[in-house]
């Protein structure tokens, strides 16, 4: 029986008051200085490694043609068939990225597709870039929409602590909420603390607003399972890493080539052990590690920075050696700043202390 199809709606331009107010025709401007259309990717979302790599090079586009050329851009979403979380997150902070260095430079068109609007306008995407909200949806259980920030460490943790709590909606074990929340808080104050550093950014060539970052969440409860999404648009770990870290720096002066993947899977592995070369606990990223391979029946952990993805997935209904994949992959485009997305399913295995 074939699916009965929603009808499509008619695209809606949106801007910031400022453009509106702006907006004139613009017949004598230089054609590299009048509004260029860019189209979006038909998924705007993670999946295959081809729909991420045209993920990214759209936001790549994106930016050097605003930041770089000075371009105003529509952003073109009205062929958009499917709109993630991981997506909206990802366009907001581009578009605020943008239109901070370059004031009033990005717009766009809506999608037409009825869903992939309601998953914009259900994760804040219009609130969170400033513009005026297309379609009123209540607040859903089960979503924490995007929430940004800049430096204040404070701020992050509690709104970190919003977005862990999703589990306790889920499982109503405190501790096990707790331990989330550690993680998350832990990784991403490890995160900004380099990420914008001012001698970095400055020969890394991205304008961003010093100490920016981005969260949202959302939770499963058919499949038991929740959604982390944390962001900052900074120098990226392949860059911050290496500056910083004299284990690093001796992994890399090796005579064998290192990619952006292979310094995040360093990163990762090294911050998960001690001074005394014991595994620890309690470093953000590793824990998050840790809560998947040695508590979890299932869970996934992307992290993606520079032209790098490091990706933890495991699903205890695949037999063996299979149970577990831990594979590095290699960008064709620079994902800008760090990315974390973390997938939890709660597991009878995990202890009751956190």
């Amino acid at each position: 029986m074939a699916r009965k199809q929603m009808p499509p709606q008619k695209a809606k331009r949106w801007k910031r008051p400022a453009q509106i107010a702006r907006a004139t025709s613009q017949p004598n401007l230089p054609a590299a200085l009048q509004e260029f259309v860019l189209q979006a990717p038909s998924i705007l979302d993670f999946g295959p490694i081809d729909d991420i790599n045209a993920l990214y090079a759209f936001f790549e586009e994106l930016r050097f043609r605003t930041i770089l050329l000075g371009q105003k851009v529509i952003v073109d979403l009205r062929m958009c068939r499917r709109v993630g979380a991981v997506g909206v997150l990802l366009l907001a902070a581009e578009i605020e990225r943008c239109n901070f260095v370059k004031p009033d430079h990005v717009s766009g068109y809506s999608p037409t597709n009825p869903v992939a609007l309601r998953t914009l306008s259900m994760f804040g995407f219009h609130q969170a870039i400033g513009v005026e909200v297309e379609e009123s949806i209540l607040p859903q259980r089960g979503v924490v929409q995007i929430q940004t920030g800049t430096g204040e460490t404070e701020n992050l943790s509690s709104k970190l602590g919003e977005v862990a709590g999703l589990t306790l909606e889920l499982w109503h074990d405190q501790a096990f909420t707790d331990r989330i929340h550690g993680a998350l808080n832990e990784a991403m104050t490890n995160v900004l603390m380099h990420a914008y550093d001012p001698n970095l950014t400055q020969n890394a060539g991205e304008a961003c607003e010093s100490g920016r970052w981005w969260v949202a969440g959302f939770s499963q409860a058919g499949s038991g399972e929740a959604w982390f999404l944390a962001l900052d648009l900074g120098v990226g770990i392949p860059v911050s890493a290496p500056a910083k870290n004299k284990g690093l720096q001796a992994y890399l002066a090796t005579p064998v080539q290192r990619n952006d993947a292979m310094i995040i899977w360093h990163v990762i592995s090294q911050e998960g052990r001690s001074r005394t070369g014991l595994p620890q606990h309690g470093k953000g990223m590793p824990t998050m590690v840790s809560l998947i391979r040695d508590r979890a029946k299932s869970g996934t952990l992307w992290i993606v920075s520079g032209n790098g993805i490091y990706l933890l997935d495991k699903d205890a209904t695949r037999p063996g050696e299979r149970m577990i994949n831990e594979m590095i992959i290699p960008l064709r485009s620079k994902a800008a700043g760090t990315l974390i997305l973390w997938k939890v399913g709660r597991s009878s295995l995990l202890p009751a202390e956190a």
